[in-house]
């Protein structure tokens, strides 16, 4: 078995001043000491130093009596009763060396306990006058305390006055103590209201209890019943909308036959401007799944010069590039330099040199 380590450590202490109002407050702390600490002492209890250790004597007096003596009170699946050596360490497997009493002699926890259950667990009748007689004066001790606070001592007073006749009952002292803990009756006066009542026709039932007002309403009205592979597949298909926040929410492409063309002149790109040069796409050509069409707007800094007039600004990029061969004529000087490199020597030259041959005008 491991060596017992010590270490230092401060114990918190709660104070009970001023208890009527620092209730919660006090809870408060208790729980926290119990849960973080393990320990926590109490200040200003108003509890003298003797009577502490006179209820500390009652307990050393119980744990000196006998083993057989204190086994007439056995340990119960209510935990409550004595035992002894019967706490299993998990980290040892070693049982604990202590023996507890987990319940004063005449405190019944649980209101359905009975006369043979209590007499399977009395003392003598000498060991409990004494202990009852203890009680006694810790009790009026407590009340004499806490006479400054009249409406904290009503019901000490009223438990102390129980004790005091239950003590009185020395002929037989068990006889009372079924007496002293009583379940107190539940006042009628805010009971719930019932939905049934009882009529001469028989049973009748309020159905506006049964339901709220606002489930009646939604009840009452027109539901649509939705298929859920369809809500399901609509749900799919809104997610996709969007190429998702790594691309700004981009748009699923709304591919329009403008669109279309100004896609189709993208690829064709290279023969728009002969000093500029594209790699050439060996992929088939396919319609982006996301995109977005967006307007340039031109910055304060740029002069109006470098801006397009609203003249020769227009939808679409095919109409941009048509505008531009109006002025240029480039596309038309192309087609006629690949049109006389196409019929040289062939069928047109042919008819020219015929032409000459004849004496003719060409």
């Amino acid at each position: 078995m491991a060596p017992t380590k010590y270490t230092t450590r401060t114990i918190p202490k709660i104070s009970l001043h001023d208890f009527s109002s620092r209730i919660s407050e006090i809870t408060d702390q208790l729980i926290h000491a119990a849960e973080t600490d393990g320990f926590f002492g109490l200040t200003n209890h108003g509890i003298s130093l003797s009577e502490i250790e006179s209820m500390f004597s009652t307990s050393e007096r119980f744990f000196s009596l006998p083993d057989t003596t204190k086994s007439t009170v056995p340990f119960s699946h209510l935990n409550a009763g004595w035992e002894k050596n019967a706490q299993i360490r998990p980290s040892t497997g070693q049982p604990d060396q202590k023996e507890t009493r987990y319940k004063i002699l005449f405190l019944i926890d649980s209101p359905t306990c009975n006369s043979d259950r209590m007499a399977q667990e009395d003392l003598s009748d000498e060991q409990l006058r004494q202990l009852l007689k203890d009680a006694e004066q810790r009790l009026r001790a407590a009340s004499a305390v806490n006479t400054r606070n009249a409406s904290q001592d009503a019901s000490l007073v009223a438990l102390q006055k129980r004790f005091c006749s239950l003590y009185a009952t020395t002929l037989n002292p068990r006889s009372s103590l079924l007496s002293i803990f009583s379940i107190p009756k539940v006042a009628s006066g805010r009971s719930i209201p019932s939905y049934i009542t009882k009529t001469d026709q028989g049973a009748h039932i309020n159905s506006s209890l049964l339901v709220k007002p606002e489930e009646r309403k939604l009840a009452n009205g027109i539901r649509r019943v939705e298929d859920p592979v369809v809500v399901k597949a609509k749900f799919a298909k809104a997610k996709k909308s969007t190429a998702g926040s790594d691309w700004y929410e981009l748009p699923k492409t709304n591919l329009t036959p403008e669109l279309k063309r100004d896609l189709q002149l993208l690829r064709m790109r290279s023969v728009l401007d002969p000093k500029r040069h594209y790699k050439k796409e060996a992929s088939r050509p396919q319609i982006p799944e996301f995109s977005q069409v967006g307007t340039i707007i031109e910055g304060p800094t740029e002069y109006f010069t470098g801006r397009l007039s609203n003249k020769e600004r227009k939808r679409t990029l095919i109409e941009e590039v048509l505008e531009g061969e109006k002025s240029t004529q480039r596309f038309k000087s192309k087609y006629n330099e690949i049109q006389a490199a196409k019929t040289s020597g062939k069928k047109a030259h042919y008819k020219k040199m015929r032409a000459l041959r004849r004496g003719s005008k060409i």
